[in-house]
């Protein structure tokens, strides 16, 4: 800060030396006019006093701990020793005060940041089609039709040689022969006048474009058929392998190995006039607008990304372990599928049953409530992962929601559907860390296994839920006498009873009527 001026003002000279001397200061230190150089700096002055502490009592602090009394004040004689073990300590509520902020200006650097990264994601979803939509999975097929109808990895054609890439040049070099061939016709003719030496040149152009060939194209060869998809006529083929040939493209493939952050001649060039055509040949079938046919290059460049990276991970392994492989995952992603689907339709069904009771719905809505689903060993059915902190009443509730979704289910492929979808053949507890980990929170407490609560240490108790109990015992119990086969006494069909019960199975010891079912029985999903 500037000192305070002196109380009195320097007449005469002097002073004007004094103004002057300031005025040629601020000049050369900041903006013209004194004033505004001040202004311009104060910035450093509002850091200056964010950075000092505004706590209370903060001027009767102690800036260093031990015996604070004078020298004097010594006996003779005594040896002082506190010079040597006297420090400045900093106090423990600026300590406090400067970790909390950090932490908090971490926090919401973070949060920020991960804002920006989800509306850069949002903004790019929103100026692309999805991978998924009619339009992309149209292109698609095209795409891998003139690749040879590859089904895996090592079906796709090899990158292109340095021989191919040197052709993607053969205007510019067959130009300069022609040239050179054209001016050897002109300097042969030099005796002969302007207008002979203009028609042998022109008869010599007219059989050069006559006479030169495209550049040849290699076709590649087919591995498999694919499925679905439009026809490709013969006439789009060669077309397309026509627009190619003359793109300096002679054989038909990308550069796979190319970084993403890097752009490829080649793959630029097969991208520009696969793109075009494409679009040609989808809007014989389907109406594309103008913007949606101007995203085909984005398209299929996606597309080309995500194929490298499959070709690059999976290129080098064998065969029979990558098909091994793509059908664990296939069914893995079925088994998710199938989980996402029973979840669906409990939390619909539940909506009509259990409308009045917000607190049970919103227990099904959470994930974890239901159970993961594993492949079975042997080709048998799957095995069923159900959460151990579950309590036995929230899976009777389950399980009588599995049985009326299938009881009301009418169209035949549903109904065969259901039978593979619900089917289990054991059911086994979810593997987990322990104590409150990985736990779902806010659950009713009575929704939580009674051995798991009581086994949790009361803050992991609070930690994991404060809500009320909801009577889930009672809950349970109505909706298995609903579902209870045999519990309803009062007659609501024929009243023959031989004639109905014609052709049931006898009832098996392990399934009368208020008996749990088995674990291999298929309604038993959890």
């Amino acid at each position: 800060m500037n000192p305070e001026p002196p109380d009195v003002e320097p007449t005469g000279q002097a002073g004007q030396s004094t103004s002057l001397g300031g005025g040629e200061q601020g000049g050369q230190s900041g903006t013209p006019g004194g004033g505004d150089g001040e202004r311009e700096h104060s910035w450093i002055s509002t850091m200056i006093d964010k950075i000092i502490p505004n706590l209370p009592g903060a001027g009767n602090r102690n800036t260093s701990a031990g015996n604070t009394a004078p020298m004097d004040s010594q006996p003779s004689g005594t040896l002082n020793t506190d010079g040597m073990t006297d420090r400045s300590r900093l106090d423990p509520d600026i300590v406090i005060e400067h970790a909390r902020g950090a932490r908090a200006s971490v926090e919401e650097r973070g949060n920020r940041i991960r804002e920006e990264r989800r509306a850069r994601g949002i903004a790019k979803k929103a100026t692309l089609n999805e991978h998924c939509d009619k339009y992309s999975r149209g292109i698609q097929p095209f795409i891998k039709f003139f690749l040879g109808g590859p089904t895996i990895p090592h079906d796709y054609p090899p990158s292109p040689t340095s021989e191919e890439l040197e052709a993607l040049y053969w205007v510019d070099r067959r130009s300069t022969i022609i040239i050179e061939q054209l001016e050897r016709l002109r300097s042969s003719l030099s005796a002969r006048s302007t207008a002979e030496q203009d028609f042998f040149l022109a008869q010599a152009e007219k059989e050069i474009r006559k006479n030169i060939p495209l550049p040849t194209f290699h076709p590649a060869p087919r591995k498999g058929v694919l499925s679905g998809g439009r026809p490709i006529s013969t006439q789009t083929k060669a077309d397309v392998e026509r627009a190619l040939a003359l793109a300096g493209i002679s054989r038909f493939t990308f550069e796979w190995n190319v970084p993403r952050d890097e752009d490829s001649i080649w793959n630029s060039a097969v991208i520009e006039v696969m793109g075009k055509k494409s679009v040609e040949w989808l809007g014989r079938s389907i109406k594309i607008n103008e913007e949606e046919a101007g995203q085909a290059a984005a398209i299929i460049k996606r597309w080309l990304e995500t194929k490298s990276r499959e070709i690059q991970q999976y290129g080098g392994m064998n065969k029979e372990e990558y098909t091994t492989l793509k059908s664990q995952k296939a069914t893995k992603a079925l088994l998710q599928r199938w989980r996402k689907k029973i979840k669906e339709q409990r939390c619909s069904m539940a909506d009509k049953v259990f409308h009045d009771i917000p607190q049970l719905a919103v227990v099904l809505e959470d994930n974890y409530c239901h159970s993961d689903i594993e492949e079975g060993s042997g080709g048998n059915n799957p095995v069923s992962l159900f959460p151990p902190w579950r309590s036995v009443s929230l899976t009777k509730i389950l399980h009588n929601l599995n049985r009326m979704v299938q009881a009301q289910a009418t169209h035949h492929k549903t109904i065969e559907t259901n039978k593979k979808m619900y089917a289990r053949s054991a059911r086994n507890h979810a593997k987990t860390v322990g104590g409150a980990i990985g736990v779902s929170r806010d659950w009713p407490i009575d929704c939580y296994d009674q051995a798991f609560w009581k086994g949790l240490s009361k803050f992991e108790q609070d930690t994991l839920s404060k809500t009320p109990a909801i009577k889930i015992s009672d809950i349970a119990e109505v909706l298995a006498g609903l579902c209870r086969k045999g519990s309803n006494t009062q007659p609501s069909g024929p009243s023959d009873t031989s004639a109905s019960t014609r052709g049931q199975k006898r009832l098996q010891p392990h399934e009368a009527a208020g008996s749990d079912a088995g674990p291999s029985r298929p309604m038993n999903v959890d």
